[in-house]
């Protein structure tokens, strides 16, 4: 870490795990009265940036520390990208249940698939795409088909098959897209349901369908369950949605979320920035 004894230094913390039990007190005992462990200062479950400032004081007079300013503002920078840097190494993805958190912690642009583009009983045939998303799939005879007959998240469609408008357990099916890094959907229930009967997985990650995480009955008996992965870090380009298989439960497919990631250099600049601003009102 970039860090100079007489400097105010502006930490860009991204999703961090301080596994280190040094003190910053320790390393400068004169300067301020800080003991905390460093991996108790930041909160390491969130995933939206924090900031924090840790000011490190020393006796030098206003006069000096003002000249030091050019110090102040590259120190800082170096702060910022070393910290960049160890959010790349640290962060991991993260299963979501609720879309609302998901929503939330989205790591850049975002499009949904809600099928209200299509009329009612539209095909999509194994191999075909829609709003970028390619569907495959093989179940005989039976395809794909929007519907509008369920009630649903995004009314009035949603995805089923031709087969009474709804998916059956084991009807399993593939997703293909251009890189992103985030992916969810609503699956909609009306049967009894255990945890990890569907499963969707994603860049190597499985994210198991929680009986839990139901939402409010929707009104003619379809019960919501939301299921989402998002890795920062990398991006992927497939998803598959799995069930346990032998027709225990129907279900349709709604509001298919997707995120394209923010480029890095992106995160470098808004951290550059940050200190910019920071530091010049400072000086």
């Amino acid at each position: 870490m970039c860090v100079h004894e007489s400097i105010e230094v502006l930490l860009c913390i991204r999703s961090l795990d301080y596994s280190s039990t040094s003190t910053l007190g320790s390393a400068y005992p004169t300067q301020f009265a800080l003991t905390q462990p460093i991996h108790d200062l930041f909160t390491t479950n969130s995933r939206n940036p924090l900031f924090y400032f840790v000011r490190l004081f020393d006796t030098k007079t206003e006069v000096e520390r003002s000249s030091m300013s050019k110090l102040h503002l590259s120190s800082t920078l170096c702060a910022a990208i070393v910290a960049f840097a160890c959010s790349i190494s640290n962060a991991a993805p993260i299963i979501y249940t609720d879309q609302a958190a998901f929503m939330a912690s989205l790591p850049g642009s975002a499009s949904t698939l809600d099928f209200d583009s299509l009329a009612a009983n539209t095909i999509i045939e194994d191999g075909s795409s829609v709003d970028g998303i390619t569907f495959n799939y093989d179940y005989g005879t039976v395809q794909m088909q929007v519907g509008n007959v369920f009630d649903t998240t995004s009314p009035r469609n949603s995805l089923g098959t031709d087969d009474l408008d709804v998916f059956q357990d084991g009807d399993n099916f593939s997703l293909s897209f251009a890189p992103v890094n985030a992916i969810g959907m609503f699956f909609i229930i009306a049967d009894e349901i255990f945890d990890n009967d569907i499963t969707l997985t994603a860049g190597g990650i499985s994210a198991g369908l929680s009986a839990a995480s139901a939402g409010a009955d929707l009104g003619d008996g379809g019960i919501p369950y939301f299921l989402g992965i998002i890795d920062d870090m990398n991006t992927f380009t497939t998803a598959d949605i799995a069930t346990i298989g032998g027709g225990f439960f129907l279900y349709t497919i709604d509001d298919i979320t997707t995120a394209v990631p923010l480029p890095a250099a992106l995160w470098l600049f808004g951290f550059g920035l940050m200190a910019l601003v920071t530091f010049g009102r400072k000086t």
